[in-house]
């Protein structure tokens, strides 16, 4: 079963997996179509989502670097 179904209280939360499932198909169709500052975009907007649907804040920023290139994401 697909563990983005259950919240961090392992109740079921169909809102935040079909949240979850639509952010990453998006940050699959822009990897795909090669632009990876927009994807690293979007994977920073799911991270902070995921942060809040999960009843947490975000204490600090949110660093990325891509491994091919070594660019680092804010």
């Amino acid at each position: 079963m697909d563990k983005t179904l259950f919240n961090p209280s392992g109740y079921m939360d169909k809102t935040s997996h079909d949240a979850i499932n639509n952010v990453e198909k998006e940050a699959k169709r822009k990897i795909d179509k090669g632009n990876r500052e927009d994807a690293a975009e979007v994977l920073i907007k799911t991270l902070k989502e995921v942060i809040w649907l999960s009843g947490f804040k975000l204490a600090d920023r949110i660093k990325l670097e891509d491994p091919k290139t070594g660019k680092k994401y804010l």
